[in-house]
Order: structure tokens, then sequence, then C-alpha cells
């Protein structure tokens, strides 16, 4: 499957930008990038903050089309980011880390196009 750069930048920028906003002042934002080969080969790419986290309510929701809790959001951001890494045929999971943060993991398949 071929990768639309103009697309996938679109989901790394939000992501980040996200992550930047919900952090707490002066705390860095993470960026992990690996390779998983277990059966089928995918890259993983995690964005972590050290803001408060996700609600725990709001765990199901944060991909769905107008949720927000941004003061002023559309909530279409992380919706749209989910279409897009969709359609490239991964994943996109929210949760929050057990030393507090919160988490965005995007699994995108590798593999012959």
């Amino acid at each position: 499957m071929d990768i639309n750069a103009d697309r996938m930048l679109q989901v790394f920028k939000n992501v980040v930008e996200n992550a930047v906003e919900f952090s707490t002042a002066g705390q860095a934002v993470m960026l992990h990038l690996r390779k998983e080969d277990n059966g089928a080969a995918a890259v993983v790419c995690t964005v972590a903050d050290r803001g408060p986290g996700f609600r725990r309510e709001d765990l199901p929701h944060v991909f769905e089309p107008f949720f927000t809790r941004r003061a002023g959001g559309s909530g279409l951001g992380l919706a749209i980011v989910q279409k897009i890494v969709a359609e490239h045929g991964g994943t996109i999971a929210a949760r929050n880390a057990k030393e507090g943060g919160g988490v965005v993991e995007i699994r995108l398949p590798l593999g012959a196009s």
C-alpha cells in the first residue's frame, strides 16, 4: 500500500499538537517509533505526553466525530486522524500511561504495495 505523505503528515501533526497542548507546561512530549514483525510487519509510532491523560469515561469516544474536551475545539481532529490511518490499513488507539499522561499509538502495516 502506498502512503500518502501529506495525509500522514496531517495525522502526526494533529496527534503531536494535541499532546503538546494537553501536556503539562515544561514537560516533554515523547515520540517512539519501532518496527514490529509478529506475523505481519508494521511500524508503530507512540506519542506520549505528561499531561492529565484521558478521562477514563472519554477513552471509548476520543475518535468519535464532534467529541472534544478542548475549549473551542471542533471534535474533528482525532476522528479525521482515525479515518486517514484506517485508509492506510492501520489502527490508532488511545490510553493512559501508568505513570500519567496520555498515549496515542498509531500502527501502520509494512508490506509490498
